[in-house]
């Protein structure tokens, strides 16, 4: 017999084709018209489609240094604006004391920042004064009955007309003004007319 799908022979005791694998199902190459068999359908199994995995990638958002380093570059020009914006120059005080014979007076002296503090201080009516620049010791040195040291040439004795200018640290200072004249004064009293100021120190 020949095979309905490879036409190869196929032995009369084969139930299939040796050749191609089909069922043996036609009529065989003799004279005589043989029955036609249907050939058995077989099953194929379809080729299996690899499914594709979509995979979502998310996209890794990284931070510039920039927006870490932004916050501290705004503190530091703020600071340095303030720094600027106070580092101006400014009156400390603008007084006139009374001071009593042989008497003394301090004013105390906020310097908010190192710099160039000028102190200015005039006998408008009274007897010549001591003055002087002293730290927050010199106001109990006096009350004590001692007399203090000034602070570098921030000092002059028995005058009617005291300027000095200098550079001095940020901090409390006290200016003191000091009736200590010999004997008996020539006045009861005397004003003092007192000028303070600090600005920035410049080379």
């Amino acid at each position: 017999m020949v095979c309905s799908q490879c036409g190869k022979d196929v032995p009369s005791d084969s139930p299939f084709c040796r050749n191609c694998g089909q069922t043996r199902g036609v009529a065989s190459t003799g004279g005589g018209a043989a029955a036609a068999v249907a050939p058995a359908r077989i099953k194929t199994t379809e080729p299996k489609t690899a499914s594709t995995t979509q995979i979502q990638v998310t996209e890794a958002r990284t931070v510039s240094p920039l927006w870490w380093a932004l916050p501290i570059l705004l503190a530091v020009i703020g600071a340095a604006w303030f720094g600027s914006a106070t580092r101006r120059p400014t009156e400390l005080a603008n007084s006139v004391a009374s001071i009593p014979a042989q008497g003394w007076h301090s004013v105390a002296i906020e310097v908010p920042y190192a710099g160039s503090l000028t102190i200015s201080a005039n006998v408008q009516h009274g007897n010549p004064m001591m003055m002087y620049l002293t730290n927050d010791g010199g106001p109990k040195g006096l009350e004590a009955g001692n007399r203090n040291t000034c602070l570098d040439d921030f000092c002059a004795t028995q005058t009617n007309d005291f300027q000095h200018t200098g550079l001095v640290n940020q901090g409390t200072y006290y200016f003191v003004i000091h009736d200590d004249s010999p004997g008996i004064p020539s006045h009861s009293s005397s004003d003092v007319a007192l000028k303070v100021s600090i600005e920035p120190w410049t080379e």
